[in-house]
Protein backbone atom coordinates (compact mmCIF):
# COMPACT_ATOMS: atom_id res chain seq x y z
CA UNK A 1 0.00 0.00 0.00
CA UNK A 2 0.93 3.48 -0.84
CA UNK A 3 -0.06 6.43 1.77
CA UNK A 4 0.64 9.68 0.89
CA UNK A 5 2.33 10.04 -2.21
CA UNK A 6 3.38 13.40 -3.95
CA UNK A 7 3.45 12.97 -7.69
CA UNK A 8 5.51 15.94 -9.45
CA UNK A 9 5.38 17.45 -13.18
CA UNK A 10 6.56 14.07 -15.64
CA UNK A 11 5.92 11.75 -12.63
CA UNK A 12 3.51 8.39 -12.83
CA UNK A 13 2.38 6.41 -10.09
CA UNK A 14 0.47 3.27 -10.89
CA UNK A 15 -1.31 0.80 -9.16
CA UNK A 16 -2.29 -2.09 -10.63
CA UNK A 17 -4.86 -5.26 -9.44
CA UNK A 18 -4.57 -6.07 -5.73
CA UNK A 19 -2.82 -2.51 -5.13
CA UNK A 20 -3.82 0.26 -2.70
CA UNK A 21 -2.74 3.99 -2.87
CA UNK A 22 -4.01 6.32 -0.27
CA UNK A 23 -4.04 10.51 0.08
CA UNK A 24 -2.14 10.67 -3.09
CA UNK A 25 -1.20 14.22 -4.46
CA UNK A 26 -1.00 14.61 -7.98
CA UNK A 27 0.13 18.30 -9.40
CA UNK A 28 0.46 20.11 -12.29
CA UNK A 29 2.10 17.60 -15.17
CA UNK A 30 1.72 14.03 -13.03
CA UNK A 31 0.11 11.10 -13.60
CA UNK A 32 -1.94 8.61 -11.28
CA UNK A 33 -3.09 5.46 -13.34
CA UNK A 34 -5.32 3.22 -12.24
CA UNK A 35 -5.75 -0.37 -13.64
CA UNK A 36 -7.61 -3.01 -11.69
CA UNK A 37 -6.27 -1.46 -8.26
CA UNK A 38 -8.19 0.72 -5.71
CA UNK A 39 -7.47 4.55 -4.90
CA UNK A 40 -8.91 6.55 -2.34
CA UNK A 41 -8.60 10.31 -1.31
CA UNK A 42 -6.20 11.32 -4.55
CA UNK A 43 -6.40 15.47 -4.83
CA UNK A 44 -5.45 16.54 -8.00
CA UNK A 45 -3.66 19.64 -7.90
CA UNK A 46 -3.58 20.27 -12.11
CA UNK A 47 -2.22 16.81 -12.45
CA UNK A 48 -4.14 13.51 -13.74
CA UNK A 49 -6.24 10.45 -12.44
CA UNK A 50 -7.14 7.90 -15.03
CA UNK A 51 -8.76 4.95 -14.26
CA UNK A 52 -9.22 1.68 -16.20
CA UNK A 53 -9.74 -2.00 -16.38
CA UNK A 54 -11.46 -2.63 -13.30
CA UNK A 55 -9.60 0.25 -11.27
CA UNK A 56 -11.60 2.32 -8.79
CA UNK A 57 -11.89 5.77 -7.06
CA UNK A 58 -13.13 7.02 -4.26
CA UNK A 59 -13.04 10.54 -2.55
CA UNK A 60 -10.98 12.17 -5.24
CA UNK A 61 -10.58 16.14 -5.14
CA UNK A 62 -10.24 17.43 -8.77
CA UNK A 63 -8.79 21.41 -8.38
CA UNK A 64 -8.14 23.13 -10.93
CA UNK A 65 -5.89 22.39 -14.06
CA UNK A 66 -6.95 18.51 -12.65
CA UNK A 67 -8.50 15.86 -14.41
CA UNK A 68 -9.72 12.85 -13.81
CA UNK A 69 -11.08 10.19 -16.82
CA UNK A 70 -13.20 7.12 -16.06
CA UNK A 71 -12.41 4.45 -19.08
CA UNK A 72 -13.30 0.82 -19.70
CA UNK A 73 -14.07 -0.75 -16.35
CA UNK A 74 -13.48 2.28 -14.19
CA UNK A 75 -15.58 2.76 -11.38
CA UNK A 76 -15.56 6.23 -9.44
CA UNK A 77 -17.37 7.42 -6.60
CA UNK A 78 -17.88 10.88 -4.62
CA UNK A 79 -15.68 12.71 -6.88
CA UNK A 80 -15.28 16.59 -6.18
CA UNK A 81 -14.61 18.87 -9.10
CA UNK A 82 -13.84 22.25 -8.11
CA UNK A 83 -13.90 25.40 -10.18
CA UNK A 84 -11.26 24.71 -13.07
CA UNK A 85 -11.16 20.55 -12.77
CA UNK A 86 -12.54 18.21 -15.68
CA UNK A 87 -13.64 14.89 -15.09
CA UNK A 88 -14.43 12.85 -17.79
CA UNK A 89 -16.49 9.31 -18.09
CA UNK A 90 -15.85 7.61 -21.08
CA UNK A 91 -16.61 4.62 -22.66
CA UNK A 92 -16.98 1.53 -20.32
CA UNK A 93 -16.59 3.88 -17.43
CA UNK A 94 -18.81 4.18 -14.35
CA UNK A 95 -19.15 7.74 -12.15
CA UNK A 96 -21.89 7.76 -8.71
CA UNK A 97 -22.30 10.36 -6.58
CA UNK A 98 -19.64 13.27 -8.34
CA UNK A 99 -20.52 16.22 -6.34
CA UNK A 100 -19.20 19.60 -9.42
CA UNK A 101 -18.65 22.44 -7.54
CA UNK A 102 -19.04 26.06 -9.21
CA UNK A 103 -16.56 26.27 -12.41
CA UNK A 104 -16.52 22.18 -12.37
CA UNK A 105 -17.14 20.69 -15.40
CA UNK A 106 -18.51 16.96 -15.49
CA UNK A 107 -18.21 15.20 -19.18
CA UNK A 108 -20.15 12.31 -20.07
CA UNK A 109 -19.05 10.91 -23.72
CA UNK A 110 -19.86 7.93 -25.73
CA UNK A 111 -20.38 4.52 -23.73
CA UNK A 112 -19.73 6.53 -20.02
CA UNK A 113 -22.22 6.35 -17.39
CA UNK A 114 -23.33 8.69 -14.80
CA UNK A 115 -25.99 8.47 -11.50
CA UNK A 116 -26.68 10.85 -8.70
CA UNK A 117 -24.09 13.70 -9.95
CA UNK A 118 -24.98 16.48 -8.24
CA UNK A 119 -24.45 20.20 -9.97
CA UNK A 120 -23.58 23.13 -7.13
CA UNK A 121 -24.16 26.50 -8.37
CA UNK A 122 -22.51 27.47 -11.50
CA UNK A 123 -21.31 23.32 -12.19
CA UNK A 124 -21.86 22.05 -15.41
CA UNK A 125 -22.15 18.46 -16.50
CA UNK A 126 -21.95 17.79 -20.22
CA UNK A 127 -23.58 14.49 -22.43
CA UNK A 128 -22.31 14.00 -25.13
CA UNK A 129 -23.08 11.54 -28.16
CA UNK A 130 -23.83 8.32 -26.77
CA UNK A 131 -23.24 8.87 -22.77
CA UNK A 132 -25.93 8.30 -20.33
CA UNK A 133 -26.72 10.40 -17.16
CA UNK A 134 -29.49 9.51 -14.34
CA UNK A 135 -30.48 11.19 -11.42
CA UNK A 136 -28.58 14.29 -11.91
CA UNK A 137 -29.75 17.03 -9.37
CA UNK A 138 -28.85 20.80 -11.17
CA UNK A 139 -28.72 23.55 -7.90
CA UNK A 140 -29.35 27.34 -8.79
CA UNK A 141 -26.79 28.12 -11.49
CA UNK A 142 -26.14 24.55 -12.50
CA UNK A 143 -26.22 23.88 -15.64
CA UNK A 144 -26.76 19.59 -17.63
CA UNK A 145 -26.31 19.87 -21.58
CA UNK A 146 -27.57 16.89 -23.10
CA UNK A 147 -26.06 17.02 -26.71
CA UNK A 148 -27.11 15.13 -29.82
CA UNK A 149 -27.04 11.73 -29.04
CA UNK A 150 -26.84 11.84 -25.55
CA UNK A 151 -29.11 10.72 -22.93
CA UNK A 152 -30.20 11.96 -19.69
CA UNK A 153 -33.45 10.33 -17.44
CA UNK A 154 -34.59 11.38 -13.78
CA UNK A 155 -32.97 14.87 -13.40
CA UNK A 156 -34.50 16.78 -11.27
CA UNK A 157 -33.83 20.69 -11.88
CA UNK A 158 -34.27 23.09 -8.60
CA UNK A 159 -34.78 26.88 -9.00
CA UNK A 160 -32.02 28.91 -10.82
CA UNK A 161 -30.92 25.64 -12.31
CA UNK A 162 -31.24 24.66 -16.09
CA UNK A 163 -31.34 21.85 -18.54
CA UNK A 164 -30.52 22.45 -21.87
CA UNK A 165 -31.68 19.23 -24.21
CA UNK A 166 -29.33 19.89 -27.26
CA UNK A 167 -30.16 17.71 -30.07
CA UNK A 168 -30.17 15.21 -26.87
CA UNK A 169 -33.26 13.20 -25.24
CA UNK A 170 -34.31 14.04 -21.83
CA UNK A 171 -36.90 11.71 -20.29
CA UNK A 172 -38.62 11.92 -16.92
CA UNK A 173 -37.01 15.39 -15.62
CA UNK A 174 -38.66 17.52 -12.83
CA UNK A 175 -38.74 20.70 -12.94
CA UNK A 176 -38.66 22.18 -9.04
CA UNK A 177 -38.43 25.90 -10.08
CA UNK A 178 -35.80 25.45 -12.70
CA UNK A 179 -35.84 25.62 -16.68
CA UNK A 180 -36.00 22.88 -19.38
CA UNK A 181 -34.71 24.51 -22.73
CA UNK A 182 -35.35 22.38 -25.42
CA UNK A 183 -33.32 23.20 -29.12
CA UNK A 184 -33.34 22.04 -32.43
CA UNK A 185 -33.61 18.17 -32.74
CA UNK A 186 -33.60 17.58 -29.14
CA UNK A 187 -36.15 15.36 -27.66
CA UNK A 188 -37.94 15.50 -23.82
CA UNK A 189 -40.73 13.33 -22.43
CA UNK A 190 -42.63 12.57 -19.30
CA UNK A 191 -41.43 16.05 -17.88
CA UNK A 192 -43.26 17.13 -14.47
CA UNK A 193 -43.51 20.91 -13.00
CA UNK A 194 -44.08 20.88 -9.57
CA UNK A 195 -45.27 23.97 -8.02
CA UNK A 196 -44.14 25.40 -5.40
CA UNK A 197 -47.03 25.95 -3.13
CA UNK A 198 -46.13 28.53 -0.09
CA UNK A 199 -46.76 26.97 2.87
CA UNK A 200 -49.78 28.39 5.32
CA UNK A 201 -49.65 28.69 9.29
CA UNK A 202 -52.38 27.27 11.15
CA UNK A 203 -54.37 30.45 12.34
CA UNK A 204 -54.11 30.85 16.52
CA UNK A 205 -56.08 30.01 18.08
CA UNK A 206 -58.50 32.79 20.17
CA UNK A 207 -57.29 33.80 23.15
CA UNK A 208 -59.38 32.93 26.30
CA UNK A 209 -59.78 35.44 28.87
CA UNK A 210 -60.93 34.71 32.31
CA UNK A 211 -62.46 37.98 34.35
CA UNK A 212 -61.90 37.46 37.78
CA UNK A 213 -64.15 40.47 40.59
CA UNK A 214 -62.00 42.69 42.31
CA UNK A 215 -61.08 41.72 45.75
CA UNK A 216 -63.22 43.39 48.46
CA UNK A 217 -60.95 45.67 50.09
CA UNK A 218 -61.64 45.74 54.53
Amino acid sequence: MADGTFVSSGGTEAVFSGGVAVSTVVSSGGTLSVAGGTVTGTVLNGGGQILASGGVATGTVVNRGGYETVSSGGVVSVTIVNTGGIETVASGGTADGIVVSSGGTDVVSSGGVASSTVLSGGGFEIVSSGGTASGTLVNSFGTQTIASGGTASFSVVSGGGRQLVSGGVASATTLQGGVEIVTAGGVVSGTVVETMVPRRCPPAAPLAFRWSAPAERR
